[in-house]
């Protein structure tokens, strides 16, 4: 029989045959169905067994239930995206609150920290998710737009903040004429460095003095917290010491790589792997946003109270973190739309200011943290101030307010591309920092050798590039506040950092710290002080924060052609503008701080972070 059109069963390997062509000729959903009694009837042999066929049935029917309940769940999830994120954040918050409650009951006084952090945090999600709130139901009620167009309200506004800037001045000048009549040399200082930029301005007539004198009335505020009171100063103080010790962690990493005698190299195998860490760590918060967020807060405040574009803001603020090559890359889409006075404030920001990624290494100099902190934070707004002076707008930014700007996201595609991206991006300033140092070192010891040779045909064999920096820079330490027996060693770390590295001039400053903290030395050897007084450091602290040194013009220079290759023209014109301003920015900070300082009552005795502290407040 051939099994066909007889009545007879078909066989097995006929069944399979037809199942294929059907398969073949585009039936889908074709499923192969066999009862039991053709199966019994059906030859069995080693080649036509049915196991492997209910194996396969099982498996695909398993596979297409794993399919459905996956495509089902992410159907769910998707549907429910909202209710699902609440009821998260929900448990999350939930599991904190019993943490926070219990950490309480464990300890009060050790809880304290983490009360601040959580009261800290709070406010700031507050304030974010009111402020849209806020300011619509501010739009309703009054109509602002109208409210500043009128001229009225412009110049009562205007008249204002005049009285308000001349009664703070007025208090201030008689606060330092009653306690310290000597600190008006200071404030000598300062007129001096404004109308010096003045003078020497690009468009003196074009100056607009909102952002300066705004810029100098923040640095006072910052100055007056700081200096000024114990709250301020323990603030400060508090995360200086958080942020050192956070930098230390990297001391793990680097006794794995380099052993446990990495320290006896202090600054290849301690000091720039802190750098690394940083920038890792710097990477990872880009990603998440929280940078973005934080840098695009404290610009709107700079941008309202300067009046200053959106860009220069931005990247005053983004300095206090990062470096002068990398703050810019925040606003990198808008670079190549700068004005000439935008791309001078970027460059005078830059060299102006140092960031945070090489604080933990002038920490561990022994350089006081507190100070440092301080200098970092009011760089911004001096910068700004001195860059509207010497090269002051004169055409219309595209970039009015911070709400034009959309800071830009880092590409990596989860959180460990982004620890990684971090880790090798400071390859290259790590070894940019290592070669300087080496090189500029080898010059100052060449450069030494040969005054000494000179020298000594005069009778003055110890004649250095250091003294010669001393003598030259020593009236600028005058002004800047310093006292008169340490103008010529402030002048010496000044110049040294101007004409070298600020890397040197701390490490040179290090051994006069910590003689005055040992306080059973003299003040003088041979000639050579030993160590300053506390406003003397405090002005060289301030000095020394920044950039603005002839190897850093040359690595911002090319860093920024990189990024804006249409705008060279106007980076090589304006450089040594802004290279000036740098060095000015530095000297206003310093100027300021020995303006606000108030020395302390009894001379500390251990520890590098209690210069300054005022014990009297206000």
């Amino acid at each position: 029989m051939d099994g066909k059109g007889d009545g007879s069963i078909p066989s097995y390997g006929e069944v399979i045959s037809d199942e294929k062509r059907k398969v073949s000729e585009g039936s889908d959903d074709v499923e192969i169905e066999m009862d039991d009694k053709s199966m019994e009837k059906a030859p069995l042999d080693s080649s036509n067994s049915t196991e492997p066929i209910d194996e396969q049935n099982k498996g695909n029917c398993f596979t297409q239930m794993l399919l459905k309940g996956v495509n089902e769940a992410t159907t769910f999830v998707k549907m429910n995206k909202t209710i699902l994120r609440h009821v998260f954040f929900g448990l999350l918050l939930a599991g904190y609150c019993a943490y926070f409650i219990g950490a309480m009951v464990y300890g009060f006084q050790q809880a304290i920290p983490l009360i601040v952090l959580t009261v800290v945090v709070l406010v700031i999600v507050i304030l974010e998710v009111c402020s849209k709130r806020i300011s619509g139901l501010l739009k309703n009620t009054c109509n602002l737009k109208a409210c500043t167009k009128s001229e009225k309200v412009k110049k009562v506004l205007f008249w204002l903040q005049v009285v308000c800037v001349c009664a703070f001045f007025i208090w201030l000048l008689v606060s330092i004429i009653i306690q310290s009549p000597r600190q008006l040399v200071s404030l000598l200082g300062l007129c001096l460095i404004i109308f010096v930029c003045f003078i020497f301005s690009k468009y003196p007539n074009d100056v607009s003095w909102r952002p300066v004198l705004w810029g100098i009335i923040m640095q006072f505020i910052l100055g007056l917290i700081v200096l000024r009171t114990k709250v301020g100063f323990n603030a400060v103080k508090f995360i200086g010491d958080q942020v050192a010790t956070f930098m230390r962690y990297s001391d793990y990493g680097s006794k794995f790589v380099f052993g446990d005698a990495y320290f006896v190299h202090m600054f290849a195998f301690k000091i720039l792997p802190m750098i690394v860490f940083f920038s890792t760590v710097m990477n990872m918060l880009y990603y998440i946003g929280i940078m973005q967020w934080f840098i695009g807060k404290l610009s709107w405040v700079t941008q309202k109270t300067l009046g200053t574009s959106a860009i220069e803001s931005t990247v005053s603020v983004a300095n206090i973190f990062v470096g002068m090559t990398e703050a810019p890359l925040v606003v990198r889409p808008y670079l190549n739309d700068l004005t000439r006075a935008e791309i001078h404030s970027v460059l005078t920001c830059g060299l102006g200011s140092i960031a945070f990624s090489v604080f933990g290494a002038f920490v561990e100099m022994g350089i006081d943290s507190v100070h440092l902190l301080t200098a970092c934070v009011m760089s911004a707004p001096a910068s700004l101030a001195i860059s509207r002076l010497l090269f002051p707008e004169r055409q219309k930014s595209k970039f009015i307010t911070t709400h034009s700007l959309k800071l830009t996201e880092g590409s990596d595609r989860n959180i460990v591309e982004a620890a990684a991206v971090g880790a090798s991006m400071s390859i290259g300033l790590v070894a940019n920092i290592a070669a300087n140092l080496i090189a500029f070192l080898a010059l100052l010891a060449f450069i030494n050798s040969s005054l000494n040779w000179f020298g000594a045909f005069v009778g003055y064999p110890d004649f250095t590039f250091q003294v010669l920096c001393g003598y030259l820079f020593m009236p600028l330490a005058f002004l800047m506040g310093a006292d008169w027996e340490d103008c010529g060693t402030v002048g010496e770390l000044f110049g040294v950092k101007t004409f070298l590295n600020e890397f040197i001039a701390y490490k040179n400053m290090k051994p006069l710290v910590e003689n005055r903290l040992l306080g059973n030395v003299s003040k003088f050897n041979n000639g050579t002080a030993m160590f300053m007084s506390e406003r003397s450091e405090v002005v060289a602290i301030h000095a020394l924060c920044g950039f603005c040194n002839i190897s850093s013009l040359g690595i911002i220079i090319g860093g920024l052609g990189s990024l804006m290759p249409e705008k060279k023209g106007d980076l090589a014109e304006l450089a040594m503008r802004a290279f000036m301003g740098g060095i000015f920015t530095c000297c206003m900070t310093a100027s300021i701080a020995s303006l606000l300082f108030v020395e302390t009552i009894s001379a500390p005795t251990t520890g590098n972070n209690t210069l300054g502290m005022n014990n009297t407040g206000f």
